[in-house]
């Protein structure tokens, strides 16, 4: 793991919470591999944020991961692999499986959601979140929101057309599509 991790995750925790929607409950949905899973029980008891008052409804749930991940990376092989020959899916380089996850949620959580704000562990919220829910429920059509800067560590992701997303990247010419955003996956 490296260093400070869980020290990013209980303020980035935190700055959600505190900016939690004045309008609408909030669940935060936090997934982890197996040894992240076991340190973050005593991240969430430490900090007691369980345990906080708030003016709306507001839920954690955890999902340990871990016995999901052959499979996810095989779907990402099998989307990616075509177009891209050397692609891998490793530990310790820029795109690991937690890289992923965010794009597996709909998978995962057990709420019935339609939309999630995904946000990295290095974000802190600094303003109330209403806006932003505002914002993403303006646009029930779109597949993702992405702000001004397309940064993959801030997204809202519709959840109910996920499975879509995963269709349209197997489907897409994968090549053209990084050469012209001079992007590889490789």
């Amino acid at each position: 793991r490296e260093p400070g991790v869980f020290d990013e995750f209980e303020a980035a925790l935190k700055s959600v919470l505190l900016n939690a929607p004045f309008e609408r409950s909030l669940f935060v949905h936090v997934f982890a591999d197996g040894d992240a899973y076991e340190v973050l029980e005593g991240v969430l008891d430490r900090t007691q944020v369980t345990s906080w008052v708030t003016r709306n409804q507001v839920e954690i749930h955890a999902y340990d991961v871990q016995h999901h991940i052959k499979s996810l990376e095989a779907q990402m092989l099998e989307t990616f692999r075509p177009s891209f020959p050397n692609f891998t899916v490793a530990y310790g380089t820029v795109q690991t499986i937690g890289t992923w996850l965010r794009l597996y949620a709909h998978r995962f959580i057990e709420h019935d959601a339609e939309n999630l704000l995904y946000i990295d562990t290095d974000c802190v919220i600094m303003a109330n979140l209403d806006g932003i829910a505002d914002y993403i429920e303006q646009r029930p059509s779109a597949l993702i929101h992405w702000g001004e800067s397309m940064t993959a560590g801030f997204i809202g992701l519709n959840i109910r057309r996920m499975e879509e997303m995963w269709t349209i990247a197997r489907e897409a010419p994968m090549k053209e599509v990084a050469m012209r955003f001079k992007q590889d996956l490789n």
